[in-house]
């Protein structure tokens, strides 16, 4: 089962509540122009996501200034000498490099970065493929990767508040700001009594 539409008529913002609101699983793709996203749910939560600018785990952990470049080659070159291969999180945790706890806060803060990102694009395409969870998420679940499992109105709510104090934030925010405010924020707050 699939929900799709335009951005123009159903905000992406409108259509993650529905997701959460719902309980529902599943991988929200989002295209606009040359641009891609994906936003997987379990059971209504953020467990993922990933745009075309975003970065492997690695660079998204030296960005983060938690691992130094010789770690993340130790652990590269040990990932590709491994049959069965594991993830790079779980070799670099393996190798003492990082933590769980570390890894789990640099892909929650990637998953704030993307919904930010989506929440700006003005026009474009969605589609909710209801329990179609993306590979990411398959092998999260599965291999004792860490998990990581965000409540979907709070990261809606950071963004939201992180858009608000961007000054230079474009006109299309400014009006999905207003509106959550007006309509979706109190419609959806007083639902879920959140």
């Amino acid at each position: 089962m699939s929900f799709q539409g335009g951005i123009e008529d159903v905000a992406v913002i409108d259509v993650m509540q529905l997701i959460r609101l719902g309980g529902h699983s599943g991988t929200l793709s989002i295209h606009a122009g040359e641009e891609e996203a994906l936003i997987g749910f379990e059971r209504g939560r953020l467990v993922s996501a990933w745009s075309s600018r975003s970065l492997r785990l690695g660079e998204m952990l030296l960005a983060a200034g938690v691992l130094d470049d010789p770690a993340l080659q130790r652990a590269l070159e040990a990932q590709e000498s491994e049959r069965p291969r594991r993830t790079i999180g779980q070799v670099l945790v393996r190798q003492g490099a990082t933590t769980p706890d570390v890894i789990r806060q640099v892909v929650g803060q990637e998953i704030e970065r993307v919904v930010k990102e989506v929440l700006a694009w003005p026009a474009g395409t969605f589609d909710f493929a209801l329990d179609d969870l993306t590979p990411l998420v398959e092998v999260s679940r599965f291999s004792g990767a860490p998990r990581v499992d965000m409540d979907t109105q709070q990261v809606i709510l950071e963004v939201l508040q992180a858009m608000e104090e961007d000054s230079n934030a474009p006109p299309a925010i400014r009006r999905l700001r207003l509106k959550w405010r007006r309509k979706g924020r109190s419609r959806f707050m007083n639902s879920c009594r959140c």
